[in-house]
């Protein structure tokens, strides 16, 4: 992948973080105390900025074979490719997640109540197995986490697989994961995302020049009207708008793509930082425009708290991730 479209990846990553930080901001609500009453997740606004996480699962199936290429990453590197993954993306969730529970315990204290951890709902959120215990997540949108850890150990089997036939093996992993969609239609599952992973994995493939654009539009195409009679019209606008901006936008270097490297900072604690100043600026005043100053200055806490989550846990984590090298043939 070139250094321009790169920054194509980064900078959609930054509108999509940005876009789904809002869908939780604008919908803050505390002791009946609303950011902007009247607002409900139920309205079609809402419906489609929480649909624009999807974008995410494009991406990473986008970056997850750019890593593999750079890497040499053979079927027998999959237990270290594991490894990297959980340094990489976990260690950053198990401090976020700790640093909720420590929040939570300040809170108790702070309205006179005793300490208490719901020691159950910690382990099925760093474990991932929320949704399948049927507790909940400490942030509703940790349940992408958890899809994309599921990603990571069936494309660490599928992609060499995949690598050596791109169209039929791409065409092969749709079907395959649209067939388990029907059979077992459950969105806890990765299968039920196969689309958006499977346009991420053609538009690699595009870039690199091993599908030229007939056989990619043809896929994309079959994944967009898949995605429209088994998920919905929201949800389709993700499947064929994202790769068309992917393949249209200029290659430029913008202050979106430099915020990229930030947007997993964001998505842990933005929920966090932004719900915290929200939450202690509720009693300060009333009216749309006192809502529209607290929703900005929420989005830019929640910028500045991914800038030093960042620098303090995750940047540290990705060293460690590229202290674990792969076995060469």
């Amino acid at each position: 992948m070139t250094i321009q479209r790169f920054q194509l990846v980064e900078s959609l990553r930054t509108v999509s973080a940005l876009l789904v930080g809002l869908y939780h901001l604008l919908l803050f609500a505390v002791e009946g105390n609303r950011l902007f009453p009247g607002m409900d997740a139920s309205q079609l606004f809402f419906e489609f900025l929480k649909t624009t996480v999807l974008t995410f699962f494009i991406l990473t199936a986008i970056v997850i074979p750019v890593h593999f290429e750079q890497e040499g990453y053979t079927a027998r590197n999959y237990g270290t490719f594991l490894l990297k993954r959980l340094v990489r993306v976990h260690l950053p969730f198990l401090a976020v997640i700790t640093l909720i529970l420590l929040i939570e315990q300040f809170f108790l204290v702070y309205n006179g109540q005793s300490l208490h951890v719901d020691w159950f709902r910690f382990l099925a959120n760093i474990s991932l197995t929320a949704e399948f215990v049927h507790v909940n997540w400490y942030n509703t949108i940790f349940w992408t986490l958890a899809i994309e850890m599921q990603f990571y150990i069936l494309i660490g089997i599928l992609y060499p697989l995949i690598r050596k036939q791109p169209f039929w093996g791409t065409l092969g992993y749709f079907v395959g994961g649209e067939i388990l969609h029907m059979i077992w239609p459950d969105s806890r599952f990765v299968w039920y995302y196969t689309p958006y992973f499977a346009i991420g994995i053609v538009l690699y493939f595009l870039l690199i020049k091993r599908l030229d654009k007939l056989q990619v539009l043809g896929i994309i195409v079959l994944e967009a009207a898949t995605v429209f009679f088994l998920h919905g019209q929201i949800e389709t606008i993700v499947a064929f708008v994202v790769p068309v901006l992917f393949l249209v936008l200029p290659d430029a270097r913008s202050i979106f793509s430099y915020l990229g490297r930030y947007t997993y900072s964001f998505y842990l604690v933005h929920g966090l930082s932004g719900g915290l100043l929200l939450y202690f600026t509720r009693s300060l005043g009333e009216g749309t425009l006192w809502g529209i100053v607290r929703l900005l200055l929420a989005l830019l806490f929640s910028f500045a708290a991914s800038w030093a989550f960042y620098k303090l846990m995750e940047k540290p984590a990705m060293r460690l991730t590229h202290r674990i090298r792969y076995r060469r043939s």
